[in-house]
């Protein structure tokens, strides 16, 4: 998913936002989101709303700062 957003030239996390299913959506299966299911599907909205009260940007600038100064010890930070 990485390599495939360096590609594209975006982050990986929009990609992955991006690519999510929305309500208007319905899988290769057929499985439908919105209509009558329509609430159901929560994921977007709570990834929008992790990803802002987690600060992801934030807390990537600070591992990075901290594999800068550390060369054995290394910190990431994943939202999947």
């Amino acid at each position: 998913m990485d390599h495939l957003a360096v590609a594209c030239g975006v982050s990986g996390d929009r990609l992955r936002r991006d690519i999510s299913y929305t309500l208007e959506d319905s899988t290769p299966f057929g499985m439908r989101f919105g209509g009558e299911f329509t609430g159901k599907w929560n994921v977007p909205k709570m990834w929008d709303r992790l990803y802002r009260e987690l600060d992801v940007p934030g807390r990537r600038r600070a591992a990075a700062a901290f594999n800068a100064l550390n060369r054995w010890k290394k910190r990431g930070v994943a939202l999947v």
